[in-house]
């Protein structure tokens, strides 16, 4: 067999994994609430509607075109979104895998043993998330930074075209660009001596155009059809508004139990690591590997760019620690590439770097396993168990394009299933009911709804009070009975806690039917 041969299977095993893994999910309405509203979001644009004029959502434009090609190739439904979560995954692996081989030159089995592990940290969020978006721009760019032969302008160029998409995808991309800035410039200045500092640094300054024009152009590119539409002033108004209000306050103790939080599964590999570099820099050997150190260097600064993002974010949620796991991982294989290390020490490292993911896949697969199982056996129309597929199915028979509909207090991907479009420019509600939001968007959230029912939607889906996300009691009681004195009555209860609430006429018009 040869080298290519043993490549091509180990790079087979890491796509079938990442299958096997994501594969019952591809049927599934909804993996959660972001990627229900990234796909209302990417519709509108296949139909010309750029964000923040018809579906408004908070995050960077940048992060909707994935979305908008997954369901322009694979048609509008949301199978298509699950399916773009897999081919990014698999290829952020391989990319993880490519690393290790060619720019640390650690063997195809142990640079496949860590595209594994990747795929099983992935699945901490099983939909496309900014993260790992993020992090598949990053490491690709810096594979075209670090891999031989020493890349030319075209290949800088690319590099800072895919750090501009990641910033384009989620801001707190600049702080492990940042991360990785400062340690390349470093390395480039090693030994420390005056004269090697002063050299590094022009010859970073000089490396730098390529990736700067690249950066500016993908930006640029990203945010012209927004120019175009004549909303790019409101664009970073709202932008700058909202992100200025998301973070919360926290003090410095619960900080600290966030921050263990989200990162408690990539600690082991960080203190093997740390551990490791601590006896080299004590050992004298290191000056005996100096382009291995190169690139400690540069994945110890994305490492700690990944920690500040997710520390200054103040958010700490599960998608949040895709922003670290790939520089752990690339920190840890760095590492791995020193000459000195032993075989153990490598063993060792793969064993713990494998462990560690799989605190998290075991976890998260038994529920996967549990709702495919509910979905083949479970009661409801066509015999599945998804409560967004059942209320479509009973919307099918009054409702349909190009009538609207209203979605409160359960899954956006409602609008999706049943083919039409939302009344209001923010169908994901917390957008227009919760305070923290109707602040930074300048919008009242009565006036909204008002403005919603005035609109007369064919049909309204409530969800159940205690299923909604930061309303208000007194918002939705008022809703509720502003819905009835507009003529809308309840239809029928959709697995116990949705009700389906709709005009006397239709109701009347279905029930001919």
């Amino acid at each position: 067999m040869t080298f290519f041969q043993r490549d091509r299977m180990q790079i087979a095993a890491i796509v079938l994994l990442a299958l096997i893994i994501r594969g019952p999910t591809f049927g599934f309405s909804s993996l959660g609430w972001d990627e229900d509203i990234f796909a209302l979001v990417a519709r509108e644009i296949l139909i010309g509607n750029w964000p923040y004029q018809t579906v408004f959502d908070h995050k960077p434009v940048g992060l909707y075109l994935p979305y908008t090609a997954a369901y322009l190739v694979g048609g509008d439904n949301p199978v298509s979104g699950k399916v773009l979560a897999w081919v990014v995954v698999v290829a952020a692996a391989v990319t993880v895998r490519a690393i290790g081989t060619d720019v640390f030159k650690l063997r195809g089995p142990t640079a496949t043993g860590f595209g594994i592990a990747y795929v099983l940290f992935a699945t901490c969020v099983l939909y496309a998330s900014s993260g790992f978006l993020v992090g598949l721009y990053l490491m690709l760019g810096f594979y075209c930074f670090m891999a031989p032969p020493a890349p030319g302008v075209a290949r800088l160029t690319f590099a800072g075209a895919l750090f501009g998409l990641a910033f384009q995808t989620n801001y707190l991309a600049g702080f492990p660009m940042l991360g990785f800035s400062v340690g390349y410039v470093v390395q480039r200045m090693r030994p420390f001596g005056p004269r090697d500092v002063l050299r590094g640094l022009l010859g970073s300054l000089r490396t730098a155009g390529a990736p700067l024009v690249g950066f500016v152009v993908a930006n640029v590119a990203v945010l012209a059809p927004l120019h175009a539409a004549g909303s790019l002033e409101e664009y970073f108004f709202l932008q700058r508004n909202y992100v200025s209000g998301y973070g919360v306050t926290v003090g410095l103790r619960d900080l600290l139990a966030g921050f263990m939080s989200v990162h408690d599964v990539t600690l082991p590999i960080v203190a093997l690591t740390l551990a490791y570099l601590g006896q080299r820099l004590s050992s004298a050997e290191r000056d005996g590997e100096p382009e291995a150190w190169d690139s400690v260097l540069v994945t110890a600064g994305l490492y700690l760019g990944g920690v500040a993002a997710t520390v200054v974010s103040r958010q700490f949620l599960d998608h949040y620690v895709q922003l670290v796991i790939p520089w752990v991982l690339l920190f840890a294989m760095s590492v791995l590439a020193l000459p000195s290390i032993t075989r153990r020490m490598r063993q060792w490292a793969i064993a713990v770097a494998i462990a560690s993911s799989l605190t998290i896949v075991v976890p998260r697969t038994k529920p996967i396993a549990g709702i495919a199982w509910r979905t083949l056996t479970g009661p409801g129309p066509t015999g599945i168990f998804d409560r967004p597929r059942m209320v479509a199915a009973r919307l099918a028979g009054w409702v349909g394009p190009p009538e609207t509909i209203y979605v409160l207090c359960t899954l956006p991907v409602i609008y999706q299933l049943a083919g039409v479009r939302p009344p209001t420019r923010y169908p994901y509600y917390p957008h227009h009911t919760i305070p923290r939001n109707t602040r930074a968007l300048g919008i009242d959230t009565r006036t909204e709804m008002r403005r919603i029912i005035a609109g007369n939607p064919k049909a309204i889906v409530l969800g159940d009070f205690e299923s909604c996300v930061g309303v208000q009691r007194e918002d939705y009681d008022w809703f509720r009975a502003h819905a009835t004195s507009a003529g809308y009555r309840a239809r029928e209860r959709v697995a116990d806690n949705v009700t389906i609430l709709v005009v006397p006429e239709v109701a009347e018009r279905s029930a001919v039917d």
